[in-house]
């Protein structure tokens, strides 16, 4: 004989939050709350404190020169780029002003504030001074998503090479973009069934002038830190 039971919905609905419960305590807890990890790379060294010097006419030279004449000092001294920067400290102002002027950097005033502006396509005119000096070069600029920006520039520090990144910087006058170069990049990951997955993207950057800190650039779901929006990636190999 067979007995059929006639459920109401209220006791439906009882049993399936029993059924559920019982499946959650029978899944690790280590599963739900997944795993982490972060990928890292850095520069074998720190670059130099530069900031940016005045033209003839008393103009800054603008940030994006400032970031080269950093990053070429990086190649001068820890991969034998010295005619990059001939002369030493004392030479930095004509240095600055020249690969201004190699990109074609252009000057205003804003508020009283005088500003030197370099745009991002012109960035890449630096080989200019580059092959001016006898050495080969390429100059890339990459943009796309965070997280590919994030190996490319992860491959750089491995080899040793700083990255100029491009970010917005409100406090600037006129304009919102600025040059930092990178130091160190950091990429965290969390485990979701059996797969890393990315999730944030920060940066220590050299943002001239004596100031270093990190940046971030990219996290999953809310933010929790500052976030700093990344435009373009520069990188350099000279030889």
């Amino acid at each position: 004989m067979k007995i059929r039971l006639k459920l109401s919905q209220t006791e439906t609905i009882l049993i399936g939050i029993l059924i559920a419960i019982l499946i959650s305590t029978l899944i690790p807890t280590t599963a739900i709350a997944g795993k982490y990890r972060t990928i890292e790379a850095h520069l074998q060294h720190k670059t130099q404190p530069w900031s940016q010097v005045l033209n003839s006419r008393g103009y800054p030279c603008g940030c994006g020169a400032t970031a080269w004449t950093i990053v070429f000092g990086y190649w001068k001294e820890y991969h034998g780029k010295s005619r990059l920067l001939e002369g030493g400290e004392s030479a930095l102002s004509k240095h600055m002003n020249e690969i201004a002027k190699t990109m074609g950097t252009t000057y205003g005033t804003f508020k009283g504030e005088k500003w030197g502006r370099t745009m991002p396509r012109k960035m890449l005119k630096a080989s200019k001074y580059i092959t001016k000096r006898g050495y080969k070069c390429s100059i890339n600029r990459v943009r796309g998503t965070e997280f590919n920006k994030f190996w490319k520039v992860k491959k750089a520090l491995d080899h040793n090479r700083p990255v100029i990144i491009l970010i917005n910087n409100p406090q600037k006058p006129l304009t919102s973009l600025h040059y930092p170069v990178i130091e160190k990049a950091e990429l965290k990951q969390k485990k979701v069934l059996g797969k890393w997955r990315n999730r944030d993207v920060r940066y220590f950057v050299n943002m001239q002038g004596s100031l270093y800190k990190w940046i971030w650039v990219r996290e999953v779901g809310r933010n929790t830190h500052k976030h700093t929006g990344s435009f373009s990636m520069f990188f350099s190999s000279i030889h």
